[in-house]
C-alpha cells in the first residue's frame, strides 16, 4: 500500500458516516410514539363530540315535529312513538346515511322512563322526553353518555360531564 493510499484510508475512517444509527433512530420511533400516545386520544374525544352534533340535530328536529304533533291531534297530545311522528322506525338513526351508519339512535321515552330523567310524573298526553341513545364507537362516550331533552327544553345527559359541556 502506497502511502498516499495510506492517507486516504486514514482520512475516510475519520469523516463521518451518512446515515443514521441504531440508536438515533429509536430515539426517533420513542419520540413519535410518546407524541401520538398523547394526540390520538384528543382527537378521538374531538371526534366523539362533532358526532355528538347529530344527536342534537335530530333531537331538535324530533322535538318540532312533537310540537307539530301536538298542533294538529285531536285530542291534542304528544305522539307516543316516532312512527306517531313520522319516522318510519320506532328509533331514528342520526346522520343522512341510514341506520347502518348511524353514531345514535333517538326514541321517545315512556311515561316511566320520563319520570326517572325528569324526576316528575307526566303523562304523554301532556309532556314527552325524547332520548338519543349512541351507537358503536360513540357509545364509548362516557363524558356525555346518552343525551336527553324534554316538551320543556330542559335538557340531560347521562354521563359525568356537565349538560352545557354536552348541549
Amino acid at each position: 500500500m502506497s502511502r498516499h493510499s495510506a492517507i486516504q484510508y486514514a482520512l475516510s475512517r475519520l469523516r463521518p458516516a451518512h446515515g443514521f444509527t441504531l440508536i438515533e433512530l429509536m430515539i426517533t420511533v420513542v419520540v413519535v410514539a410518546i407524541l401520538a400516545s398523547i394526540a390520538y386520544p384528543s382527537y378521538l374525544n374531538q371526534i366523539r363530540k362533532s358526532r355528538r352534533t347529530e344527536a342534537k340535530t335530530l333531537l331538535l328536529e324530533t322535538t318540532n315535529r312533537q310540537e307539530r304533533f301536538f298542533s294538529t291531534a285531536r285530542p291534542q297530545s304528544y305522539g307516543g312513538s316516532m312512527t306517531d311522528l313520522g319516522f318510519a322506525k320506532a328509533a331514528a338513526p342520526s346522520g343522512d346515511s341510514g341506520a347502518d351508519n348511524a353514531w345514535y339512535t333517538v326514541s321517545v321515552l315512556d311515561e316511566d322512563e320520563a319520570a326517572a330523567v325528569t324526576g316528575s310524573t307526566c303523562a304523554i298526553e301532556n309532556c314527552f322526553v325524547l332520548e338519543a341513545t349512541p351507537l358503536r364507537d360513540q357509545a364509548n362516550d362516557d363524558d356525555c353518555g346518552k343525551l336527553q331533552i324534554d316538551s320543556r327544553g330542559r335538557k340531560y345527559v347521562t354521563g359525568s360531564a356537565d349538560v352545557n359541556d354536552c348541549w
